[in-house]
């Protein structure tokens, strides 16, 4: 009978199987690892653009761990290997014995995990203790590791979820926004458009610039960096300014493929990640609209 019993580890499976967002997910995951294992402390950590970034902690200080480095020694440990990283005595290991966490804390057995499916990496969970008992075996860990990976897929499974739910809302909200330009006089069309771009991205202001000059907006002008405008391009250009009181601002940028003007929006509301991926393609979508905004005479 291993430390880790398969009766014990069902409940889990199902509780992930029931969170219904990623937070939820991460948090259900180390709660599962401290009590199977009788861990007392741990954090997870998620991998993105090539580093590791904490997502969850319980009971421990990251930035303090990350100092000393020796939970992300570990950890980075498991996400290379790709296989259960276990530590049953850390101040018996001569390269961890001299630790500060080791010395301060007297954490004795550690536990790392790869959070990761076949073919993605999502990151890697810790876990730590004083007491070197009760021991894992390889069936325990295996045990430990189904967990990880099935928190992995239904990661992977909610986010394809959640962009196949914000490709529909921009689907939807480009067919209104033709609709809307159809019924508007072309003269009003180039103020209409962003109106209806900036209610997809969440944004605040947006507009349209011949050079510097803006030349149709809805509610005002986003305050662009100098410069961004020449910069533009068809799939945008992307960054954040804070404003005078220190907010942040998410901002973009975009040229659209021959027409003379660029189209830029802003606000703190923006979702930044959404727009990247659906701006240039509903532009490109509603930009014949503006045919004769050129022609305007502005």
């Amino acid at each position: 009978q291993g430390a880790v019993e398969p009766q014990a580890v069902a409940p889990w499976l199902a509780a992930l199987g029931l969170a219904t967002d990623e937070d939820g997910v991460q948090e259900t995951l180390l709660a599962a690892i401290l009590d199977l294992t009788a861990m007392t402390r741990g954090y997870l950590l998620g991998y993105d653009g090539g580093r590791l970034a904490r997502i969850a902690t319980r009971r421990l200080d990251f930035a303090t761990e990350l100092a000393e480095g020796f939970s992300t020694t570990i950890a980075d440990e498991a996400l290379i290997t790709g296989e259960p990283v276990y530590v049953i005595d850390a101040a018996g290991a001569e390269r961890f014995r001299a630790a500060a966490s080791v010395v301060a804390l007297g954490l004795r057995s550690v536990v790392a995990l790869p959070v990761a499916t076949a073919t993605t990496i999502l990151g890697v969970a810790y876990a730590d203790r004083t007491a070197i008992d009760p021991l894992l075996g390889p069936a325990d860990l295996a045990q430990l590791q189904m967990l990880a990976t099935y928190a992995a897929e239904r990661t992977l499974g909610l986010r394809a979820a959640a962009e196949a739910q914000e490709a529909r809302r921009w689907a939807l909200g480009v067919a209104s926004a033709a609709g809307e330009l159809a019924a508007t006089p072309p003269a009003e069309r180039p103020a209409k458009l962003a109106a209806a771009l900036a209610r997809l991205a969440g944004a605040d202001a947006a507009a349209w610039y011949a050079g510097e000059t803006v030349v149709a907006c809805f509610n005002r002008a986003p305050a662009l960096p100098d410069g961004l405008t020449e910069r533009a391009t068809p799939a945008g250009v992307y960054g954040s300014l804070a404003d005078d009181a220190g907010t942040p601002r998410w901002l973009a940028c975009l040229a659209v493929p021959g027409r003379p003007e660029v189209f830029g929006l802003g606000g703190p509301g923006a979702d930044a990640g959404a727009s990247e991926r659906h701006l240039p393609a509903a532009l490109g979508a509603l930009a014949p609209w503006l045919q004769n905004f050129a022609a305007g005479g502005y």
